[in-house]
């Protein structure tokens, strides 16, 4: 089934959400990218994830299809190495989708939440959303000020 996305959940939730994972990955990699940069490549990617979830596709592939976009133009734009972006863009993905992936039950459950209303609501998606975002938010300060990193890619230039 297809589940189309709002503008304004494209907005509120795909931008943020697509700002926080790039800054996410990048910043364990060591990857100084000015959040300006991030910034563009989250509208951009709003942009495309609204067409694409439109589409009719195997359930996985919009994901794929982001992610690649995503490597390419930080590629284009950032002039970084395909595998750095790739790593990067997939670390950060994976993280934000593990945090996601434990709080969205347990905030489902906690408010009673029928799961038929999280399709059909855009708005509860948004609410669903923030306490993600707020752990999200929260990892990316702390990376930002202890400089924590998983790999130093400068140091391979």
């Amino acid at each position: 089934m297809i589940h189309s996305i709002s503008w304004y959940i494209v907005l509120l939730v795909s931008v943020p959400e697509t700002f926080l994972y790039l800054s996410i990955g990048f910043n364990l990699f060591n990857l100084k990218i000015s959040n300006k940069k991030i910034l563009t490549l989250a509208i951009l990617n709003g942009i495309i994830v609204y067409y694409l979830r439109g589409l009719s596709l195997v359930f996985g592939i919009h994901t794929i299809l982001i992610l690649l976009f995503l490597v390419m133009l930080s590629r284009t734009m950032l002039k970084l190495k395909i595998i750095y972006s790739l790593i990067s863009i997939t670390a950060g993905i994976l993280i934000t989708g593990l945090i996601q992936s434990a709080l969205l039950p347990l905030v489902i459950s906690a408010m009673k939440i029928d799961l038929n209303n999280i399709t059909n609501d855009s708005w509860l998606n948004f609410f669903l959303f923030i306490p993600a975002l707020i752990a999200m938010l929260i990892l990316d300060f702390f990376i930002k000020k202890y400089r924590y990193t998983l790999y130093n890619f400068e140091i391979d230039e």
